[in-house]
């Protein structure tokens, strides 16, 4: 374990900072606080401050209503219900502008506490956690309202359709040549919160979730560099590739496997278990983007939260058969 002041702090503070930085299966005020500076950073770069006030107010929301609900304490302290709301308002600053980001942000944040519960519950059934489903859901159900009322309007839903008709033949030695290093290995960790696209945020991010564990900051980067190294041979667009489009969900899906896979870390299978789910993680992520643009909604998480309940029914399956 790293460095950690959780035990130091009251049970509020753990609960919102710890909301931030369980995305990423990681319970610590340290890493969620350079989450945060990571969002101020983004703002700072980009002028669109809606993606730090609109979490920062979200977090607080979601936080008190599931303590209103009567959601297990604990459960709250250590961020497990809040870190749904925070990427429900990062996508409602992405997607929404002006005061319907606002009215998206604190409705989705309220909305996603139960849709916690339920989708927990229901996951739990399979041996399986909610992981993010509980965020994709609620930031689908907006979108989709967008197309059908004018009060929340999505203006930035076309978003969704990045990265697709995007067939090409270029060369491989043409597409090495297009990658933008710097942004291609640290966007995608800042785009584990929608839209937190920027080179010192994802460093920022690496940084806290170092603080906490090094060998995951280290994972992390082996996600970044295999993902995008399946996409490279894939002949992805290289647009979106070093825009980290299609890497995110696979450190998710790596960290997801290291926090909840049973098969010791020391194991053969394991690893094995590691290197497939990234490999389907990146191909679902391609796959989705196709199946979802008719529709004009955005993957979000849904390609790590599916490739890692698979990969770890499959666990499961392989463990009955010893």
């Amino acid at each position: 374990m790293g460095i950690s002041i959780n035990s130091k702090t009251p049970k509020w503070l753990n609960a919102y900072f710890n909301s931030f930085s369980q995305v990423f299966f990681v319970e610590n005020i340290l890493t969620g606080m350079l989450v945060v500076i990571s969002f101020i950073i983004y703002s700072a770069e980009t002028g669109n401050w809606n993606m730090t006030i609109i979490p920062i107010i979200g977090c607080a929301v979601g936080n008190i209503t599931a303590k209103i609900i009567g959601n297990d304490g604990d459960a709250i302290s250590s961020g497990l219900f809040g870190f749904n709301p925070v990427l429900v308002c990062c996508a409602a600053a992405l997607f929404f502008t002006g005061v319907p980001a606002y009215i998206v942000g604190i409705a989705g944040s309220i909305i996603a506490i139960p849709a916690t519960t339920i989708i927990n519950k229901v996951c739990a059934r399979f041996g399986v956690p909610g992981f993010t489903m509980p965020f994709i859901a609620t930031a689908w159900l907006f979108i989709l309202l967008s197309f059908q009322t004018g009060l929340v309007p999505a203006p930035g839903r076309e978003g969704a359709l990045v990265g697709q008709n995007i067939l090409q033949n270029n060369t491989w030695a043409a597409n090495w040549a297009a990658f933008e290093w710097p942004k291609a290995l640290t966007w995608g960790i800042g785009e584990i919160f929608p839209g937190v696209d920027t080179i010192w945020g994802g460093l920022v991010i690496l940084l806290g979730i170092a603080i906490d564990r090094w060998d995951w900051a280290i994972k992390t980067a082996a996600a970044v560099v295999i993902s995008l190294g399946i996409g490279y041979l894939m002949k992805a667009d290289m647009g979106t590739l070093n825009a980290g489009l299609y890497t995110y969900c696979a450190i998710l899906t790596f960290l997801g496997i290291e926090t909840f896979a049973s098969s010791k870390k020391t194991t053969v299978r394991y690893w094995a278990l590691v290197l497939f789910a990234l490999v389907l993680t990146v191909l679902t992520n391609f796959a989705l983007a196709t199946v979802l643009a008719p529709v004009a909604l955005p993957c979000l998480t849904f390609p790590f939260v599916i490739t890692t309940w698979c990969t770890l029914w499959f666990e499961q399956h392989l463990s009955k058969k010893e």
